[in-house]
């Protein structure tokens, strides 16, 4: 599954919403719109085992490897949806390239060692 960042914050559009667009098997594409205000996202895909999935992990509670510096991590416990931050660290952990790009600061989330 491939993710792709859209901030139209920047763009003006809705100062609340994040927008994700989302492509997976051969040809298979939609989006996610999380509300940063209400802290609830809406799933557009074509089939619905998929809209299932997405919404099932993102309510769920994930323990990530964050990375504090080139070879060092934490284990934080992230809840995607209570913060914009936490979307974004739980999405790059889910599609492997969270230890490689990723110096995001989450917020509210529990550390553990």
């Amino acid at each position: 599954m491939d993710i792709v960042f859209k901030n139209y914050r920047k763009r003006g559009i809705d100062m609340s919403l994040f927008r994700v667009a989302i492509h997976y098997g051969i040809n298979s594409n939609g989006f996610l719109s999380y509300d940063t205000e209400t802290k609830t996202v809406s799933v557009d895909l074509p089939e619905q085992e998929w809209v299932d999935k997405v919404i099932a992990y993102l309510n769920d509670e994930h323990a990530i490897e964050h990375a504090t510096g080139l070879d060092t991590y934490e284990r934080l416990n992230v809840k995607p949806l209570e913060s914009l931050d936490n979307l974004k660290i739980s999405f790059n952990t889910h599609v492997g390239s969270y230890r490689r790009t990723s110096r995001l600061e989450p917020s509210s989330v529990n550390r553990t060692t």
